[in-house]
């Protein structure tokens, strides 16, 4: 059984959070808002994809389910581009969701929180490769 870690609960509540108080507020963002909203949830896909591909000998402890399924059976670069098609579509249809209309500035809000859970679960993975590697 797994367990829910305290490092997930401090970033999944505020996330979840920020994303229902934009849904519910739904204040409009400019075109260079919503850049920087996608270029952080980009970054944060590829600081999180790079610690989780060079620790793969750890994804026995990966927190994300589907991920390890499919580096298993397609490798690297297949995974990257099943994964990140998945979570664009996820990205894409929350705020269909929530306002039953695309808004490229709402998907970046989502593409937003996406991106902090990245960074979160990156720094976690460097922290949990670093303890493992010690205790070998």
């Amino acid at each position: 059984m797994k367990r829910i870690f305290l490092g997930d609960i401090s970033t999944t509540i505020p996330v979840v959070a920020a994303l229902a108080l934009y849904f519910f507020v739904q204040p409009k963002l400019g075109p260079e808002i919503v850049i920087v909203f996608f270029a952080a949830w980009i970054a944060g896909y590829i600081l999180d994809y790079s610690i989780t591909v060079k620790n793969s000998h750890l994804l026995r402890f990966e927190r994300n389910l589907v991920f390890p399924v499919l580096y298993k059976k397609f490798g690297r670069i297949i995974t990257l581009l099943i994964h990140l098609t998945i979570e664009s579509l996820i990205v894409v249809m929350i705020p269909v969701l929530f306002t039953c209309d695309f808004g490229l500035a709402a998907s970046s809000v989502v593409a937003l929180a996406f991106g902090v859970s990245h960074v979160s679960a990156y720094v976690s993975n460097c922290r949990f490769a670093k303890r493992y590697s010690t205790t070998l």
